[in-house]
């Protein structure tokens, strides 16, 4: 049922079970037997590694070239990456998502990988006119960890030291869901890595900020566009 289930796929093979357009189900993805690459950006990368602050021309051009088709909201940030373990004490799917459910009986989704939370952006209050809405962010590696260069982490974590701030691309997506037997919600902003592995690695192991450019596809995420700029709105400006 393609138009009811997504997937990310990276050259035609599907990388990510990115969950379903269901708004009265559980958010949640999942780490499939696809391709454990990311996205080489060989044109951009002196100028990814170093930070941009700047959407130019070069930039755009050939990330467009690499994502779905869709309208885009593009966002840049500095966040703090915080690694979670499926099953550890950070979990959103072992902690969040079962209280939400309010059965601590419940066997937690596995995602199938690790991934990264945001230092500061779990369970903020989002104002709505018909729920209670709690808002929570997820960066979520393409590349697994096992197979990072180490020799590149820990070049990118001299590149924190010496005050270096790099830059990091997702495919991001927001979904809105909420069982229609609560009284509230849960906004769930995934981003999708497609370049930057190395970078957030680096950035989580030394406590440091990286900038992430997010590509939000409107086509793709359970919400809308005034949506995405109401969460967006919650973000340090």
């Amino acid at each position: 049922m393609p138009r009811w289930n997504r997937a990310l796929s990276i050259n035609g093979v599907d990388s990510f079970y990115v969950g379903n357009v269901c708004d009265t189900c559980h958010f949640f993805f999942e780490k499939l037997t696809g391709p454990n690459c990311g996205i080489e950006l060989d044109e951009l990368r002196t100028s990814l590694a170093k930070g941009t602050d700047a959407l130019n021309a070069e930039v755009m051009e050939t990330l467009a070239q690499l994502l779905p088709k869709s309208d885009y909201t593009i966002a840049v940030f500095d966040v703090r990456p915080e690694l979670v373990k499926p099953y550890g004490r950070e979990d959103y799917f072992a902690l969040e998502d079962v209280e939400y459910e309010n059965d601590f009986n419940l066997e937690p989704h596995d995602p199938k990988t690790e991934y990264y939370r945001i230092n500061g952006r779990s369970g903020l209050t989002i104002n709505d006119d018909v729920y209670t809405a709690r808002a929570f962010d997820f960066i979520v590696p393409v590349l697994a960890k096992e197979a990072l260069d180490r020799a590149r982490v820990e070049y990118y974590k001299d590149a924190f030291d010496r005050g270096e701030r790099p830059t990091v691309v997702a495919l991001s997506l927001l979904d809105i869901k909420g069982p229609n037997s609560k009284d509230h919600v849960h906004w769930c902003m995934a981003h999708y890595v497609l370049d930057g592995h190395h970078k957030l690695a680096a950035a989580a192991e030394t406590g440091s900020e990286v900038r992430l450019i997010a590509f939000i596809a409107h086509e793709h995420g359970v919400s809308s566009p005034e949506d995405v700029a109401r969460l967006l709105d919650t973000f340090p400006s």
